[in-house]
C-alpha cells in the first residue's frame, strides 16, 4: 500500500519518497486534549486556513502545538498542469512534493539531518502523529473550524472508518517578544541560513514566525527536489526559479527592508 493511501501511523518516517524524513511522534497512543485554537477568527465567524489549523493541546499532560493538516486532493491540484505534464510524474511523487504536510516533514528532516546548531533556527518539531477522524465533529463544534477538504464520499462512512488527520507536534510558543531591529535581522539571518543548508521557505512572513523562529514550512522546497522529475512542473506552476539559480545580494543595512519593516 502506498503512503498516499495508507494511514501515516503505518510508517516510522515520512515521506518515504524523500531522502529527508521526519520521524513518528514518540507518544502516538496517548490521548490528545485540545485546549485552544491558535489564531482563531471572531467567535461566530467560520475559521478557515490555507494548509491546516494549529491547536494548543495536552499530550500525556505536556503542552504542545498541534498542527492538523487539511486533506490534499492530488487530482484537483494537478488540474493546474497541462495534460502532457500530468503524465510526467505519478500521483505519489506529485503529492510528496506538493502536499504541505510532506513539505514540512521534508524540511524538518533536512534541518535535523544537518549540524546540531541548525535546530535553533526553527520552532522544534517532535514528529508526526495521526489524529482520529472522530475529532472532526468536536473541533467544528468547539472552534467553528470548517473546510478540511475531506473527500465527500467519506462522510457516508462511520467516523471510525474515515481517514485520520495528519498532524505535526511542535513546541508550544507562549511568548512573543516585541520586534526590534536586532530581532528582525536575526530572523532574516536565520532564513538565509536555512537556504544555505538546502531548505527554501517560500512563505516568509511574520505570521509564520513564533518566538522569533520560523514555524511554518508548508510551502517550502528543499534541495532534494533537484533530483526528482517533478521539479520542472512544480516550479512552472509556482513560477519560481530553481534554488541553484537563486541570487541573494549582499545586504545594505541602511536601505534593505526586513519583512516589510525598516531596519
Amino acid at each position: 500500500m502506498s503512503e498516499r493511501r495508507a494511514a501515516i501511523e503505518e510508517f516510522e518516517e515520512l515521506p518515504q519518497s524523500s531522502e529527508w524524513k521526519l520521524w513518528k511522534f514518540e507518544h502516538t497512543k496517548r490521548p490528545i486534549k485540545v485546549l485552544k485554537l491558535l489564531h482563531q477568527n471572531g467567535q461566530h465567524e467560520p475559521t478557515t486556513a490555507t494548509h491546516g489549523y494549529v491547536f494548543s493541546v495536552l499530550i500525556d499532560s505536556n503542552p504542545y502545538a498541534l498542527k492538523m493538516f487539511k486533506f490534499f486532493d492530488v487530482e484537483t491540484d494537478k488540474d493546474e498542469l497541462i495534460p502532457l505534464d500530468k503524465d510526467m510524474v505519478s500521483d505519489d511523487e506529485y503529492e510528496s512534493q506538493r502536499d504541505p504536510f510532506y513539505a514540512e516533514c521534508r524540511a524538518y528532516g533536512c534541518i535535523y539531518s544537518k549540524k546540531r546548531r541548525n535546530t535553533a533556527l526553527v520552532v522544534r518539531c517532535f514528529g508526526f502523529i495521526s489524529v482520529p477522524a472522530r475529532m472532526e465533529k468536536t473541533l467544528t463544534e468547539r472552534f467553528n473550524v470548517e473546510k478540511w477538504n475531506r473527500p465527500e464520499h467519506e462522510y457516508d462512512l462511520r467516523p471510525e472508518d474515515r481517514s485520520p488527520f495528519r498532524a505535526l507536534v511542535k513546541t508550544l510558543v507562549t511568548r512573543n517578544d516585541p520586534l526590534s531591529q536586532v530581532r528582525l535581522r536575526k530572523m532574516r539571518d536565520d532564513v538565509d541560513e536555512l537556504r544555505r543548508i538546502g531548505v527554501f521557505p517560500m512563505d516568509v512572513s511574520l505570521r509564520n514566525f513564533a518566538g522569533g523562529r520560523l514555524v511554518d514550512f508548508g510551502s517550502s522546497f528543499d534541495e532534494m527536489v533537484e533530483d526528482t522529475g517533478i521539479k520542472t512542473t512544480i516550479r512552472a506552476i509556482r513560477k519560481e526559479p530553481e534554488p541553484s539559480k537563486r541570487r541573494y545580494p549582499e545586504r545594505k543595512r541602511n536601505k534593505t527592508r526586513i519583512f516589510g519593516h525598516d531596519p
